[in-house]
């Protein structure tokens, strides 16, 4: 099953501009999540006419909402390094908590579903190891937030560091855990001979150069007031 656009994306917790006086409030980004949230639907209706026969409408539709995911990760990235950044290793791990728990019910949730009224899934106990494993099959629309959560672990420890000159402990261990976890969980596999899921939560080169490039230009200062069209 390839992957497909996130059907309900989690974008970076306490959006900048709310409630902060002094801090402009950045309504082209309020459309171009919007914008971007309406894409996601429009490739996930698109696979439907696919499925049903209907190829080049189903093949127009998907191609036309393809930058919805490099454009959630754009704004993650403008969120986490230049609109609302970090400023201790508390508020950080806050942040991924928020995001963790909600993912970690839907997730349950899709598990039960499955096993009550889907298709018979290999093994109940298998999918919910793979989802702690980061596998996108146990819950397969949630797979945007196994990339955006090692993303915003990374992003964060590196405004901590380099901006408020901090050493977050809790977050650099947990930083290098996540680091470290698919050579070591390769290693068990080769020794044990346990049937290990592969470890999927892991920053890929394409998710950071769309948060590094997207922060650097949502953050770029523009002359005169910021028209909503150019999102």
């Amino acid at each position: 099953m390839p992957r497909t656009a996130p059907l309900t994306t989690a974008l970076p917790a306490e959006p900048a501009g709310q409630g902060r006086p002094g801090r402009e409030r950045r309504y082209d980004i309020d459309l171009l999540r919007v914008v971007c949230t309406a894409a996601v639907v429009l490739v996930h209706a698109a696979a439907e006419f696919i499925d049903a026969g209907h190829r080049t409408s189903g093949i127009l539709g998907d191609s036309a909402g393809r930058f919805a995911v490099p454009a959630f990760f754009a704004m993650a990235g403008w969120a986490a390094l230049a609109g609302s950044p970090v400023r201790g290793d508390a508020q950080l791990l806050t942040r991924l908590g928020r995001i963790l728990r909600p993912m970690a019910v839907w997730t349950a949730l899709y598990l039960a579903w499955q096993y009550l009224f889907g298709p018979p899934l290999d093994g109940g106990a298998k999918e919910a190891v793979r989802a702690l494993f980061g596998s996108v099959e146990a819950a397969f629309h949630l797979w945007y937030l196994y990339a955006y959560v090692p993303l915003l672990l990374l992003l964060g420890v590196a405004v901590l560091v380099l901006k408020q000159r901090a050493t977050p402990r809790w977050s650099t261990l947990l930083l290098v855990a996540v680091a470290v976890a698919p050579v070591l969980s390769e290693d068990v596999r080769t020794v044990t001979g346990l049937p290990l899921p592969a470890w999927e939560w892991s920053v890929s080169l394409s998710s950071l150069g769309y948060a590094v490039a997207g922060a650097a230009l949502l953050a770029a200062r523009r002359r005169g007031p910021r028209p909503l069209w150019l999102a």
